[in-house]
């Protein structure tokens, strides 16, 4: 599923002066899910994902309208991308993916074999796969793992996006 229904449906309510958050997205998804035959063959869970990736740009894009911040520093609201230009992108949360057997194993049935650059610092909570523009695939691994600052001081969480 691309961001191009989303955009549409958020256009339309925003027209009609209705307010469309991802909650509402979400609820809809289940709908063209059963309507469309092509999104049925693809995974919930990345699906969603791109909506709640919308809505937060869109979000963004609300708040600096808001603030009146000047147009150069703006975030532009989502719009359209067309296929052959936008590099694809799959953002899984934890229960979209998981490592077994040195594999990544993907929801919809898919199993990639991935060269480690380096050991994870923890368990992945998240992983994104992307294609670079000379067609090679990427899996960032997003991991939560605990540090002290200080000897003797609490472990604090932070959250690290970690490259391929």
């Amino acid at each position: 599923m691309g961001v191009e229904p989303v955009v549409a449906t958020s256009r339309a309510a925003h027209k009609a002066g209705e307010n469309r958050g991802p909650a509402a997205l979400d609820k809809m998804l289940t709908g063209w899910r059963a309507e469309h035959e092509w999104l049925r063959d693809g995974g919930s869970v990345p699906q969603q994902q791109i909506i709640r990736d919308f809505g937060t740009s869109r979000a963004k894009a609300l708040k600096d309208i808001k603030a009146k911040l000047p147009l150069r520093r703006r975030a532009g609201m989502p719009r359209f991308k067309r296929k052959d230009l936008a590099a694809p992108t799959l953002n899984y949360t934890r229960r979209g993916f998981r490592l077994r057997d040195g594999r990544l194993h993907l929801a919809g049935g898919i199993a990639l074999t991935v060269v480690w650059s380096r050991d994870l610092p923890a368990e992945p909570s998240s992983v994104r796969v992307y294609r670079d523009g000379l067609g090679h695939w990427y899996a960032s691994f997003g991991a939560t793992r605990s540090r002290s600052i200080q000897v003797g001081a609490a472990p604090r969480e932070e959250k690290h996006g970690l490259p391929p």
